[in-house]
């Protein structure tokens, strides 16, 4: 299945799987956007719905362990968010941080420089790739930064409706890319492929959003963020049990990724106390 449509059915699975657990919990006055219409449609519309497209249309490109540690920046690319939106400068910590961790990200994607002096390892599609997936991660920071002042909605209600954004958007995305010739209908699913997505869509998306909202809300944005830099760990690891060799450059790299970003954390932690 292509990422268009991927993306579409997924959401609308999502979407339709939150209905029924707002209106049991809150009500149908839950799905009101109470005056946040535009924020929500922002958070939806780009946030999510862009996260996932870009992201997903990226992975057919390059490699997961190189997604996984440029999404592990999105920590940093928050606080650069919130420079650039309240004119509030991070620390000199955090951007020490920051470019110690794109350094560490330049060593993976370039698998310590190889593919820049041997021109049979460069590949320009793979440099799409992780391009599409930065802009992906941008898009997910664009989500973190629009619904935080909504926190002290509950997380079905928040999920609910920027989910219902994403499906929306989602499906004109597919039907654009359809009727362009880019994309099919999903018709010939098997029972396999639908326990998938059923898996990507109620645990992946569904409970991953769910989850990501209401664990926020608790423990705040700075400690969810601590749980971000073990994707990458998570990524090369699985990747070594699939039987892929790293490099002692791209093992560094990732290494230099976690903990700079881990330590920018903590300081921010110490610094907050």
């Amino acid at each position: 299945m292509d990422s268009f449509a991927f993306g579409a059915l997924r959401y609308l699975i999502t979407f339709f799987a939150f209905v029924p657990i707002l209106l049991w919990r809150e009500g149908v006055g839950a799905f009101s956007t109470g005056g946040h219409g535009k924020r929500i449609a922002v958070a939806g519309a780009i946030g999510l719905s862009g996260s996932t497209v870009l992201v997903f249309l990226g992975l057919t490109y390059t490699r997961a362990e190189s997604a996984a540690i440029i999404l592990a920046l999105q920590p940093g690319m928050t606080a650069l968010a919130h420079w650039a939106i309240h004119r509030r400068r991070p620390p000199n910590s955090t951007l020490i941080c920051l470019a110690v961790a794109l350094v560490g990200v330049t060593m993976v994607i370039t698998r310590g420089g190889a593919v820049l002096v041997d021109q049979a390892a460069f590949r320009w599609s793979e440099l799409g790739g992780n391009v599409l997936v930065l802009m992906g991660s941008m898009a997910w920071v664009t989500y973190v930064v629009t619904a935080a002042p909504l926190s002290h909605w509950s997380a079905a209600r928040l999920s609910t409706l920027t989910t219902a954004w994403a499906a929306g958007v989602l499906c004109a995305v597919w039907l654009i890319a359809w009727l362009l010739g880019l994309s099919s209908v999903p018709v010939d699913l098997g029972a396999e492929d639908s326990m998938r997505m059923l898996y990507v869509s109620l645990l992946g998306a569904m409970l991953a959003i769910l989850w990501w909202n209401e664990g926020v809300k608790r423990i705040g944005p700075l400690n969810a963020a601590l749980f971000g830099y073990l994707m990458p760990v998570f990524a090369f690891a699985l990747r070594a049990l699939e039987g892929a060799v790293f490099s002692a450059a791209e093992l560094s790299g990732a290494a230099l990724v976690v903990v700079s970003l881990a330590a920018n954390n903590l300081i921010e932690r110490r610094r907050r106390a």
